[in-house]
């Protein structure tokens, strides 16, 4: 055989006692000596981890935060620009369809846009939205149920107030509570 081919058969073998050797001496050395060389108190250790890591979180949340390019418009422009567009055209369309009498009113187009869910998911309670429509007077039965559909198709209450505010009904008072079933 070769030099190579028996060093390397022989410091296999060699290597695995000299680490058994090793390992029984740690052993023993440790199970003799009880205390550790020093010994380190865990708030030492704990309370400046602690402290560092609220740091960075703080740090990567306002970079982010400075980051992100809605930052730096402004507050009315982030919040209602979209939302007068919209009532916009809402009352433009409104107009077209129904003509200038058309009104919305502000109670049930409000309450049928705060319900959960989204248009096309859930219906309208059709006998509470009839039995109102049967308590309200003649001239505003149509304001009544275009107000619900509009709020129910919808669903943003903020819009239901605009557009209550640009087209009111006249000589409407606040609407009866819901009829119990």
């Amino acid at each position: 055989m070769k030099l190579r081919q028996i060093i390397s058969l022989c410091s296999l073998p060699t290597i695995y006692v000299i680490y058994i050797l090793l390992l029984e001496y740690v052993d023993k050395g440790l199970a003799q000596n009880p205390d550790p060389l020093f010994e380190l108190p865990v708030q030492l250790i704990g309370f400046p981890v602690i402290v560092l890591s609220v740091r960075l979180s703080q740090f990567a949340k306002k970079l982010a935060y400075s980051l992100s390019p809605s930052t730096y418009r402004s507050r009315n422009k982030r919040d209602t620009a979209m939302l007068a567009y919209n009532a916009d055209i809402a009352q433009k369309e409104i107009l077209r369809e129904f003509g200038p009498r058309a009104c919305v009113l502000v109670e049930p187009c409000r309450v049928h846009a705060s319900r959960p869910g989204h248009y096309s998911n859930t219906r309208p309670n059709w006998p509470q939205v009839f039995s109102n429509y049967k308590v309200q007077s003649t001239g505003t039965k149509q304001w009544y149920l275009l107000s619900v559909f509009i709020g129910d198709a919808v669903r943003d209450v903020p819009l239901c107030r605009l557009l209550a505010k640009r087209m009111p009904c006249p000589n409407v008072g606040p609407l009866p509570p819901p009829q119990p079933r």
